[in-house]
């Protein structure tokens, strides 16, 4: 049975992004999907879930063999369908609010405020910088539940990303053993 990670990437970032690709060399045992994520939810929901409804029937799995990964705005895109789904996923630096994080670009406001705050789903492990820039978490900080990246910034590149790396892979052992 294939293992099933679904990375959603961040605003400004792709498919094609280096941690894209460090999925797929680190986690060979694992079917590794990216798409392209359209800024507006009222679209990208929608597709994402046709997307990932579409693997879903096509590759042998069980709920516990899928996990949905995401930073950034990726981690409300993770999040918000992990909930949808039921399903687990690691958050890095989410934007918890992006009405409000997505002001500093060129977002119009009818976009903006397409986006419901982020209800971090129950199964969820959540991943912070140290020194991130850009998101404002302190409030999710304050919660205890985060694991906070000593030296990590909002990219979370490098020593940072193997760290969810090496959960990932300790996640998708669990599911394989009987």
């Amino acid at each position: 049975m294939s293992k099933l990670v679904f990375y959603f990437h961040g605003y400004g970032s792709s498919p094609d992004s280096t941690k894209v690709s460090r999925l797929k060399e680190s986690l060979p045992d694992s079917e590794i999907y990216a798409f392209p994520i359209n800024i507006d939810p009222r679209v990208a929901l929608p597709e994402l879930c046709e997307r990932i409804e579409s693997v879903l029937l096509d590759e042998p799995h069980s709920e516990d063999s899928v996990l949905f990964v995401g930073t950034s705005l990726g981690a409300w895109y993770a999040g918000t369908l992990a909930n949808l789904y039921g399903l687990p996923s690691i958050l890095i630096n989410p934007s918890c609010t992006p009405s409000v994080s997505l002001e500093r670009y060129d977002i119009p406001v009818s976009i903006r405020d397409a986006y419901s705050d982020l209800e971090i789903p129950e199964n969820a492990e959540v991943y912070l910088a140290e020194r991130d820039e850009v998101m404002n978490n302190e409030e999710l900080k304050a919660s205890g539940s985060p694991i906070i990246v000593p030296g990590a910034d909002h990219r979370f590149d490098g020593e940072p990303f193997s760290l969810v790396i090496k959960r990932i892979r300790e996640l998708m052992l669990d599911i394989s053993q009987p």
